[in-house]
């Protein structure tokens, strides 16, 4: 192993600090965005083929500008070192729309398809924004602590929703009044009882998200100047992860239980001596958010036991995953390079595509699984790619982070962390579909492989 320091890699000079404008500022200013204004329950009151939502107008602005800085060559494009399984998902989506435009057309699901098909340019678009804009420490330092920040109050907001069943994004529209409340308010109960979503569009793909974000808030605490700051934010660490287990989601516990098992392959030695961690957050988590431990347990031992849960109902709308991996793989069979585009599938609420009925007439599945939802969307090829770019990131991150000591390498595992997490989650449940949690996650990935290339040259 050799030991690398993180150096800057390009400087800016004081004249570029006093400008307004700066590509670091432009990517903080999104990390807040995807973390505050909950996205699909928010835009801007303007008539358009599509809701013009806050996150969306700042990525459409970022990439405009990007291009004129490029054309004028006042910047440069960097997919670091990660480019190619970009290209492939990006273009076997494209080959799917197109080898299915005749049935899309005859379904009437143009608009549905190219709506779905925005969405997953746009995760893609947001990666390569990061990758080629964010070159210096205090860049990536900076945006780190954004969605480190951005990730306590939404985690916090969450605990209070838990006690009061009150949901404070709900009111945002009365503090932003130049925003409009798209969506009806949305309430998620199991069992008699609320699981918070706050800023997501749902309980798991908030847990999940803020999961991934504890890694890269731990690597905050490890940088901070003064012992109170580094106290504060492992507190900020713990707020993080009852945020995330009042979700009552078992996709958490998944992507919690991946990452611890990473995180011990990676800094075992420095993780082992904090195990009574452990039960405190448990028990804080309890006394916080009362009756969420109980009812998390009774997520993992349903009536039946959990294995017969999930092979219950195949072929219907809310059926389990394991009942969905049969009918998914008999309906990929049909379409097996590149599926039948993204958007005509029932992912989500979706509809279907003429001969893509599901066993009851009228009612579409859903799959809690991305990789089967990518794979009959955009087929094996399709997946091969996604695949690429989720485990290859967390691939690459984990290589590095093993090689380089110091602060690179802690950041290195932090994202390598992280990335793992969604990797696992992604099993659980289509989280390509919830836009917040696969955004921070590509940024994560940006921010990690760009501080990859860079210490690795």
């Amino acid at each position: 192993m050799t030991t690398i320091t993180f150096e800057n890699v390009r400087g800016a000079g004081v004249a570029a600090e006093r400008r307004l404008f700066t590509w670091p500022r432009a990517v903080v200013t999104l990390v807040a965005v995807i973390w505050l204004i909950p996205i699909k329950s928010y835009a801007f009151p303007v008539k358009l083929p599509f809701n013009l939502e806050p996150y969306r107008l700042l990525i459409m602005v970022m990439a405009i500008a990007w291009v004129i800085a490029a054309l004028s060559g006042r910047a440069r494009f960097s997919a670091a070192g990660h480019g190619r399984p970009i290209a492939a998902m990006v273009l076997v989506a494209i080959i799917a729309l197109v080898a299915n435009r005749t049935a899309i057309d005859a379904a009437g699901m143009q608009t549905q398809a190219i709506k779905s098909f925005s969405f997953f340019i746009s995760y893609s678009v947001a990666y390569l924004l990061v990758s080629s804009t964010i070159a210096r420490v205090r860049d990536v330092d900076a945006v780190i602590k954004t969605l480190a920040i951005g990730a306590v109050i939404v985690a916090a907001e969450a605990i209070y929703e838990s006690r009061t069943k009150r949901d404070l994004f709900d009111d945002l529209h009365h503090i932003l009044p130049f925003l409009v409340h798209i969506g009806p308010t949305r309430q998620n109960f199991a069992g008699g009882h609320l699981r918070v979503r706050a800023s997501a569009q749902h309980p798991i793909a908030l847990g999940a998200a803020l999961a991934i974000s504890a890694p890269l808030v731990l690597y905050v605490a490890s940088r901070a100047a003064t012992r109170l700051k580094r106290y504060l934010w492992f507190g900020a660490t713990v707020v993080i992860l009852m945020g995330a287990m009042a979700t009552e989601s078992r996709t958490v516990i998944l992507a919690l239980i991946v990452m611890l098992l990473m995180a011990l392959r990676l800094r075992g030695r420095r993780l082992v001596r904090y195990w009574p961690a452990l039960l405190v957050l448990v028990a804080l988590t309890h006394v916080a958010a009362p009756g969420v431990v109980s009812h998390l347990y009774k997520r993992f031992n349903p009536k039946g036991g959990l294995v017969h849960q999930q092979q219950v109902r195949a072929g219907l709308r809310g059926s389990g995953r394991l009942a969905d991996l049969k009918p998914g793989l008999e309906r990929w069979s049909k379409a097996p390079l590149f599926g039948y585009g993204i958007g005509t599938v029932a992912a989500t609420g979706d509809k279907l595509l003429p001969g893509q009925q599901t066993g009851a007439p009228g009612v579409s599945t859903i799959y809690d699984d991305q990789y089967m939802n990518t794979l009959i969307s955009i087929g094996l090829i399709g997946l091969i790619a996604v695949l690429w770019f989720v485990w290859g990131s967390a691939a690459k991150l984990a290589s590095a982070a093993r090689k380089v000591h110091g602060e690179a390498g802690d950041l290195l595992s932090a994202c390598a962390i992280a990335a793992t997490g969604f990797a696992a989650s992604m099993f659980t449940f289509d989280a390509f579909s919830f836009v917040q949690v696969t955004l921070l996650f590509f940024i994560i990935s940006a921010v990690g492989l760009r501080a990859r290339a860079a210490v690795l040259g």
